[in-house]
């Protein structure tokens, strides 16, 4: 689904989506809100896996990021 500045989205609670940059030339910008918020769940996942505005990018290995996710209780599907 094409989303533009300004959309906003509700992903019910256990279904799959990402998130993809359609462009090569403009940086893509978006805020996640989850909730319900429990310890040890997605929230701390995202508070471990990004950094702080105007950080560079942590830029995990491909390894490194499997095991963060099953750390959090998430897998990451097989490339199509």
């Amino acid at each position: 689904m094409p989303v533009e500045k300004g959309t906003t989205l509700y992903i019910p609670m256990g279904s799959w989506h990402g998130l993809v940059n359609g462009s090569e030339a403009e940086r893509l910008e978006a805020l996640f809100v989850t909730t319900p918020v429990k310890e040890g769940g997605l929230g701390d996942f995202f508070r471990t896996a990004t950094v702080k505005p105007g950080h560079p990018p942590m830029n995990l290995p491909l390894e490194e990021m499997v095991k963060l996710l099953e750390q959090y209780g998430m897998i990451l599907p097989p490339a199509e």
